[in-house]
Formats: structure tokens, sequence, C-alpha cells
């Protein structure tokens, strides 16, 4: 079995990687997952100030249907609000495993494939 400890941990207070990037994460244990970034109270607070820009989007209510409406006027599961404490959040390769921003310690980039022999002659 493969030693994690030869990746290179980023702690996410440090660095956080590109979104939708799979990489691997660590909330006690080793998962793969990827960062959405979401917006933070100040970044809300300020796109209703006209500080920052505040983008109208496309939202869907099941008694609604779909309806446009400014983004500092909704919330996603990566923005700061309720129990998510920071501006994003992660979500697992696969299958409904998802994770508060501050669950999430250190991250470290995907090792890259075997290389095929053909390729290494």
């Amino acid at each position: 079995m493969e030693n994690f400890n030869a990746f290179q941990w980023i702690p996410v207070s440090e660095q956080l990687p590109d979104e939708g990037q799979y990489v691997l994460i660590w909330v006690g244990t080793c998962q793969v997952a990827r960062i959405k970034k979401g917006i933070s109270e100040e970044e809300r607070a300020a796109m209703k100030r006209g500080q920052l820009n505040d983008p109208e989007t496309v939202y869907w209510e099941p008694k609604r249907g779909s309806f446009k409406v400014k983004r500092s006027s909704i919330y996603g599961s990566a923005d700061v609000h309720g129990n998510n404490l920071v501006p994003y959040h992660w979500y697992a390769n696969g299958g409904p495993m998802e994770w508060f921003g501050q669950d999430v310690t250190h991250w470290a980039y995907l090792p890259d494939g075997p290389v095929e022999e053909s390729k290494i002659n």
C-alpha cells in the first residue's frame, strides 16, 4: 500500500486548489474530492451595497420553477451560511459524500497515473 505521507499536503489556510479540480483531502481519512467556491457574508453585503458585481442567476424552486435572482439573494452550500463557516465546500468524487469547508484541513494534488512501458523506452 502506498504511503500517503509521500504526498505534499497543503494546509487549506495557505492555499486552495482550483475550483472543480479533483484532489486528495484530509478529513481524518484520505478522500478524493473537489472544491466549490462560494461567497462570504462580507462579499454578500458588498454585492447588496453595489460595491461588487451582483450577477443575476437562474434559480429553481419546486413550487416556483426556474426564475432569475440576484446572487446576493440566494445561498448555496459553498457560501458562508449556517454550518459552513468558510466560502467553499467539498464534494466527493462520486456518491453523496460532501464536507463543510472547515472540515478539511489539508489537500494534495492527485498523483499522475502509471507510465506505460512503451513510453519509458
